[in-house]
């Protein structure tokens, strides 16, 4: 059927679309044969760029030469690093040694008196010890007997000691309260004495500066008296030279060019036809005249232009027209066409149902027919095999 659709298409087509068909297939190829053997054209004229490539081939040296100057750069340090940590690990080596040969050391010279639990295992510890009670600030255990209440065994030696200490600190007393009215004594006569001090030179400096206020007023008054003279001089002298540059001012205004407005001087010297932006003083009856034709001319060519591009778009929507009919009609065709095939594939599939529905119905009713005989089922069980 798919065949048939292709022989259907192919019909369609006119001897004049076969041959456009024909002619776009070999362009097409011509086109890829081209591009295969010629390649680019730009390529093909000018050649290869030698610079950008040596620009190219010297980019990936520096790349190179840059990794390995990186790479040189790391071995270096982890050589380095390398040789800093064997370093570390001697002088930690060193280090451990020296601490067993001192513990070592440390340890011949301990003997079991020196030790920290003999006072546990010393035989002479009862012989060593001191008598249970000497005086009361022992500490005692409990139910020894060794103290009883009203016994003072150190009260004479602790009232002397009191007093002994008394008698020391009123006379430290005194002596303090003696150096401090002397030692007040001295720094009122230094304040008195830095005061007077003080007021001299703050008098000394009053003085100095009444002085140089007065000489200050007096500078600055003869200063003033200047400058007033000179603004009354420099006044008179701007008046006049303001009264000077009104007068000249007004006699150029009233000979300028600007106000005169001369003609002539509103275009260029070296090019006559262009006029100078800035003294521009109108346009001539002539030149009024002349844009205005000019006007007119570009009307009568934009109209006449108008009419051609209406003239165009109407031939161009006859010819649109034209086409759509065509293709309207040729598509009704096809559809024609296409109707008429389905119509036969469809009286083609009833025909094969048919033939196929007789051929089921042949060797159902007449091949598979034959059924078993009594003698078919009397074979069986005859015999002992």
């Amino acid at each position: 059927m798919a065949t048939n659709l292709r022989q259907t298409a192919r019909a369609e087509l006119t001897p004049a679309q076969k041959q456009e068909l024909a002619i776009a297939r070999r362009r097409q190829a011509d086109e890829e044969r081209r591009q295969r053997f010629l390649g680019d054209e730009k390529s093909r004229i000018i050649g290869l760029d030698r610079s950008a490539l040596e620009a190219q081939a010297q980019q990936r040296k520096d790349v190179l030469r840059a990794e390995r100057a990186r790479d040189q750069f790391y071995d270096q340090e982890r050589l380095r690093q390398a040789e800093l940590i064997g370093r570390l690990e001697n002088e930690k080596m060193r280090a451990h040694r020296q601490q067993r040969i001192e513990t070592r050391n440390f340890q011949q010279t301990q003997t079991k008196q020196s030790r920290r639990e003999w006072d546990l295992s010393d035989p002479k510890q009862l012989r060593n010890q001191t008598p249970p009670r000497v005086g009361d600030d022992e500490v005692l255990p409990a139910s020894s007997l060794q103290m009883f209440d009203g016994e003072d065994l150190g009260y004479g030696d602790r009232v002397s000691m009191q007093r002994s200490q008394v008698r020391d600190w009123a006379n430290q007393k005194i002596e303090e309260e003696q150096r401090a009215v002397e030692r007040q004594k001295r720094i009122e006569s230094e304040h008195a004495a830095y005061e007077k001090h003080v007021n001299e030179i703050a008098d000394q400096l009053e003085q100095q500066k009444i002085a140089s206020k007065l000489e200050h007023n007096r500078k600055t008054s003869e200063f003033n008296l200047k400058q007033a003279e000179q603004k009354r001089r420099n006044e008179a002298a701007q008046r006049q030279l303001e009264q000077q540059r009104g007068l000249a001012e007004v006699e150029h205004t009233l000979n300028s060019n600007l106000m005169t407005e001369a003609r002539e001087t509103t275009s260029m010297y070296w090019a006559p036809h262009r006029k100078v932006p800035y003294h521009f003083k109108g346009m001539s009856a002539q030149e009024k005249q002349a844009i205005l034709d000019e006007q007119h001319r570009q009307r009568q060519e934009l109209q006449l232009q108008r009419e051609r591009e209406q003239q165009e778009e109407r031939v161009w929507a006859a010819q649109e027209e034209q086409h759509r009919r065509e293709v309207v009609k040729r598509e009704r065709e096809r559809e024609r066409a296409k109707k008429q095939q389905r119509i036969q594939v469809s009286k083609e599939q009833q025909t094969q149902a048919q033939q196929q529905k007789a051929s089921y119905s042949y060797i159902n009713n007449v091949v598979y027919t034959n059924s078993p005989s009594e003698g078919f089922h009397s074979q069986f069980g005859t015999t002992c095999r």
